[in-house]
């Protein structure tokens, strides 16, 4: 994928997606800095998010997967017993890797202060690194819309729920009347549910009951018309996992995913209303991340278990509505490249919309011609200073309603899921390869520490291959 990816945490996707693909996969989805984890089952201490208008508590809910007794017949992905883990390779020279690559990355990881590396190929482990930081549960911020969707497809697998094109009214009786009866659980998956949300996460934090807060929105657009990410929308989810299965979110997360892939703990945050956060929320140690980016590299089998479809899967990592390129079902398509054009009438269009002289300033140069996607935050820093660039793109052309360059993508090469501050989840499937980082949330962050090339380096270590003449 050309170019590096524009993370910023305190800035909101919605138009930013169907533009930006890579960079439109961050947002301001990052609850407060979590509570130390505890040893076993229980709620901590009540924690505030931060922000002015957050001032309800929500909590994180920690939970240890007990293994199962000593001697059970079962195999190890049905009683919960830990599975087997594979060996890891000797060096990078065995597992097919560019060894120089892989230190290049291992060094950059460790500039921007990262906490956690992980990478398998084949199934087994290639690098492990912890830059001399405790392991332990990090915050995946927006991952956890990805897991949550696969407890969807847990659902859809198992027959609890039917299809993906179910109206949520199936489930929500009062959207059978008025326009939201058009509302499915698939629209609710690729962001096309009209459901209308601010750009930032703070009215969702300052709400007590998710799920109500979501059922009681007014629509923006009408049902499957347009791509707009959504932090709020999304929290049905946890309701509709509810009813189809009788259990909360974390707790069919935890019997149906995580105990079958071997995990023993993580902790999930929840509202007052006692609903399981989906916008972001979830926290996980780092390889136990990577199973699951295991999990759908292997199309839903683990440890020789099929635990989703592999239909399922593969509709999740590609795109999955016709408004962007990159938006699978809270999965993201990682594009061979891509590339944008802004021109004149587009420019124009902001002015007369409100956007900021300079902002539309620094950006008159790129007009015209196609350029890297990348290049039009180079634009923006180069203007405004460093880790500026997401927040000016969001108040002036997404939180404004306007409309977003047109986008060109090659072809897909892999599929990710990520979140604020530089979370990712990157599979290659054709190189057969998962990689996790993770980085703590801090009271000061250092330029870069996002490690937006973290996908592009993934992708190197692999060369690919010649095509045939």
């Amino acid at each position: 994928m050309s170019g590096n990816r524009r993370l910023a945490a305190g800035a909101a996707l919605l138009g930013v997606a169907a533009l930006l693909t890579g960079a439109a996969r961050q947002d301001s989805a990052s609850p407060p800095p979590p509570p130390a984890p505890q040893a076993a089952p229980a709620p901590p201490a009540a924690t505030a998010p931060a922000g002015p208008a957050a001032r309800v508590p929500h909590v994180y809910v920690n939970y240890i997967i007990p293994p199962a007794a000593s001697g059970a017949a079962a195999s190890p992905g049905a009683s919960g017993a830990p599975a087997p883990a594979p060996p890891p390779f000797p060096d990078a020279a065995s597992a097919g890797v560019d060894a120089s690559v892989l230190t290049h990355l291992m060094l950059r990881a460790q500039l921007f202060h990262s906490d956690a590396v992980v990478i398998l190929k084949d199934g087994r482990l290639v690098a492990d690194g912890r830059f001399n930081q405790p392991a332990g549960l990090i915050e995946v911020s927006s991952i956890t819309k990805s897991i949550a969707g696969l407890a969807i497809g847990r659902l859809l697998y198992t027959g609890k729920i039917r299809s993906l094109d179910e109206p949520v009214a199936t489930w929500y009786p009062e959207w059978r009347q008025g326009p939201k009866a058009a509302i499915t659980l698939r629209q609710l998956m690729n962001h096309t549910s009209g459901i209308a949300a601010h750009p930032t996460p703070e009215e969702v934090y300052a709400s007590a009951d998710l799920v109500r807060q979501a059922l009681a929105a007014d629509l923006a657009y009408p049902p499957g018309s347009h791509f707009f990410y959504n932090n709020k929308a999304v929290n049905l989810l946890a309701g509709i996992v509810e009813k189809a299965s009788g259990r909360k979110l974390d707790e069919y997360a935890r019997d149906e995913l995580f105990a079958p892939l071997g995990i023993r703990g993580f902790a999930w945050m929840r509202d007052p209303a006692g609903n399981p956060h989906v916008l972001a929320g979830l926290q996980l140690e780092a390889r136990d991340l990577a199973r699951i980016g295991q999990l759908m590299l292997d199309d839903g089998v683990y440890d020789h278990r099929r635990l989703l479809a592999a239909d399922f899967v593969r509709d999740s990592v590609h795109a999955a509505q016709p408004y962007s390129p990159t938006g699978g079902l809270l999965w993201w398509v990682i594009p061979e490249w891509t590339s944008l054009v802004i021109d004149q009438p587009l420019l124009e269009t902001w002015r007369h919309g409100g956007a900021d002289p300079a902002f539309l300033a620094a950006l008159a140069p790129l007009a015209g011609r196609e350029i890297p996607r990348q290049e039009l935050f180079t634009a923006l820093d180069r203007a405004f200073g460093h880790d500026k660039a997401l927040n000016l793109w969001v108040e002036n052309v997404p939180a404004r309603n306007l409309p977003t360059p047109k986008v060109a993508t090659g072809p897909p090469v892999g599929f990710d899921a990520n979140g604020a501050l530089g979370q990712y989840l990157v599979v290659f499937p054709a190189a057969r390869l998962v990689a996790v980082r993770q980085v703590r949330q801090r009271p000061h962050r250092s330029s870069g520490d996002d490690f937006e090339e973290f996908p592009d380096l993934v992708r190197a270590l692999v060369p690919a291959k010649p095509a045939k003449s």
